[in-house]
């Protein structure tokens, strides 16, 4: 613990001159901020008392009236976190308030307006968010004094400003401050008896489960605060009275063993989970409330098994069994970017990006590409184009996706999108990245084209 507080000393709150800005470049080809299609009135983290500055603790109320937290730039943040942040209740928490829980602790409420910040500029802008590191700066502080005074250091509200800080590094880029965040989380949690004392806060449990996947996707490490999950029988089967999905063409294919020479394992489960998963996304709508808790369950268990998998994933010798190592890597995209909808400038992307590049170095020149091949190709590449903004200057995953659309002789985007929505899709979401995808290929070409 003491490690961990040095680390956090070290940090420093930027003066309201650092927090200046200038005017932020606005990328024309930012996915469109619609995420409250899935904030669904009858299942909502909201609470009405949270609208009401009365609700607010006298704590909180000082923190947020001084001249830093101009009310109305609070105000601002707080519309945000209701419209368009992205920790909503189908993808995290089906159960509690995380905002009612924030406003009755100032560092952290001061935290979650940082991680509001933070995604607020990664919609728009690839700049730094100096208000964000205000927000962070003024968190650690808080949070410093009451770990110097030793006041009830691991209760809830501090397990959830020390997450939120793993969260908050994870979320911008891949920085050494979230192990010490990380190893301090860690060590709470074991002084509070493990997760299962906090079972009386729902909300942050799930949220401390959560941060544990960002972590150990970031550092391609295995999870740590839940090590193991208990459930071993098949995942599809949770969702299986709640969405019907056929067999797709993909997976008839890869049961012929057509698709890999390796086939040995292939988790079929894994991907029928996801697909369901898909499914109930894209019809959440009708979905009554414990299904949607339901779903909302499967998808941390699917996430877990595939960061699980991720932390082993290497490149081999067989380039098909890298194929289908790359495919569910880029599952663990597909969960992160469609179904959490974490921004494409989340940090969170880049490790999986990296492996992917790793291991399709060679998918074009080992063995002749057959078209269902093709199409997980070009799904793959999808991904990666739709995580990758354009001043990245990374053009990798467009060429991927360039050559495997020539292949497949597309002809525009509609015809495109047949060939991605026999893999994995989800409606509006995925619909919305293809545009902005497209238009960033810039591409066209003649039926029967070749490179």
């Amino acid at each position: 613990m003491q490690s961990f507080l040095r680390a956090k000393r070290d940090e420093s709150v930027p003066s309201l001159d650092q927090a200046k800005t200038g005017g932020s470049r606005v990328v024309p080809v930012t996915p469109k901020q619609s995420y409250t299609k899935f904030k669904l009135s009858s299942w909502s983290r909201k609470s009405k008392k949270s609208k009401d500055p009365s609700f607010v603790s006298k704590e909180t109320a000082t923190e947020i009236s001084g001249p830093v937290r101009r009310l109305q730039e609070v105000q601002l943040l707080l519309n945000h976190y209701n419209t368009s942040y992205t920790i909503n209740s189908f993808a995290l928490n089906s159960e509690g308030t995380w905002i009612s829980f924030t406003f009755m602790d100032p560092a952290l409420l001061n935290a979650t307006l940082g991680l509001v910040a933070i995604h607020r500029n990664l919609l728009i802008s690839h700049s730094e968010a100096t208000e964000a590191l205000v927000y962070k700066g003024l968190a650690i502080q808080a949070i410093n004094r009451r770990f110097s005074s030793r006041v009830k250091p691991a209760n809830d509200e501090n397990l959830g400003v020390v997450a939120l800080l793993v969260k908050f590094e994870t979320l911008r880029e891949r920085s050494d401050a979230s192990k010490a965040h990380m190893q301090g989380l860690v060590e709470m949690i074991k002084i509070r008896g493990g997760l299962r004392c906090i079972t009386h806060n729902p909300v942050l449990v799930r949220v401390l489960m959560w941060i544990d996947l960002l972590y150990a996707t970031t550092w391609k490490f295995k999870p740590c605060i839940v090590a193991s999950l208990p459930r071993q029988e098949p995942l599809a089967e949770i969702l299986q009275d709640i969405v019907d999905v056929p067999v797709s063409p993909i997976e008839q294919y890869i049961l012929s063993l057509g698709m890999f020479s390796f086939n040995e394992g292939i988790d079929f489960d894994t991907f029928k989970t996801v697909q369901q998963i898909s499914a109930a996304k894209t019809n959440m709508s009708e979905l009554a409330l414990e299904s949607r808790k339901i779903t909302s369950h499967a998808i941390y268990l699917v996430n877990h098994r595939l960061v699980s998998s991720f932390a082993d994933a290497i490149p081999s010798w067989d380039p098909s069994h890298d194929l289908y190592t790359a495919f569910w890597a880029s599952s663990l995209l597909y969960l992160y970017l469609m179904v959490r909808e974490i921004p494409r400038r989340g940090g969170i992307h880049w490790p999986i990006k990296q492996l992917l590049r790793t291991l399709l170095s060679d998918t074009f020149t080992i063995k002749p590409i057959t078209h269902p091949m093709l199409q997980v190709v070009a799904w793959i590449g999808f991904l990666g184009v739709a995580a990758s903004p354009p001043e990245e200057g990374d053009t990798y995953f467009i060429d991927l996706l360039v050559l495997a659309s020539v292949y497949l002789k597309v002809k525009d985007e509609k015809d495109l999108k047949s060939k991605l929505q026999g893999v994995l899709w989800i409606d509006d979401i995925c619909d919305r990245y293809l545009a902005i995808v497209w238009a960033e290929m810039g591409y066209s070409h003649k039926e029967g084209t070749v490179l």
